[in-house]
């Protein structure tokens, strides 16, 4: 079925040269009405572009951040894969009940921003000086003197 609004707002997310589901590298967030579209009509391609925004910060992170990061997105992965499934539950007992497209949107916007702000604390310098090894202790020389 083919919705008067989605039209419209998956041709701008479609010819957009930032759009994440096109393989382009800059991937970049779109606007709300897309994202709206997206959530109501296609959930499926808003969890590809969540995907692949999550990817593109670990792929724009510090090298020793990538493997952190990409253990973030995994645990994420896996909490939208619960979260999906129990919602699949509650849909069976509850037919009328349909997951909303705001609550979708705002868990893609959480992971993005848990995401980033990871990226940015093992991008810091704080982050840094702990990764770094600490100094030596100082060992002192005490000669043995005949006096005791």
């Amino acid at each position: 079925t083919i919705w008067p609004s989605q039209g419209s707002a998956m041709d701008i997310l479609n010819e957009s040269e930032n759009n994440p589901l096109s393989g382009s590298k800059s991937a970049s967030l779109p606007d709300f009405e897309t994202l709206r579209c997206l959530a109501e009509f296609e959930p499926q391609k808003l969890e590809t572009l969540r995907i692949a925004l999550c990817q593109k910060v670990i792929d724009d992170a510090p090298i020793h951040a990538k493997q952190r990061l990409a253990g973030l997105l995994f645990q994420l992965n896996s909490r939208q894969l619960l979260n999906r499934k129990n919602s699949m539950l509650a849909e069976s007992d509850n037919p009328s009940a349909t997951t909303a497209p705001l609550a979708l949107i705002q868990n893609m916007l959480k992971d993005l921003h848990a995401m980033q702000t990871e990226s940015i604390y093992l991008s810091t310098r704080k982050y840094q000086k702990q990764l770094q090894p600490s100094s030596t202790a100082i060992i002192y020389c005490f000669e043995k003197t005949d006096s005791i």
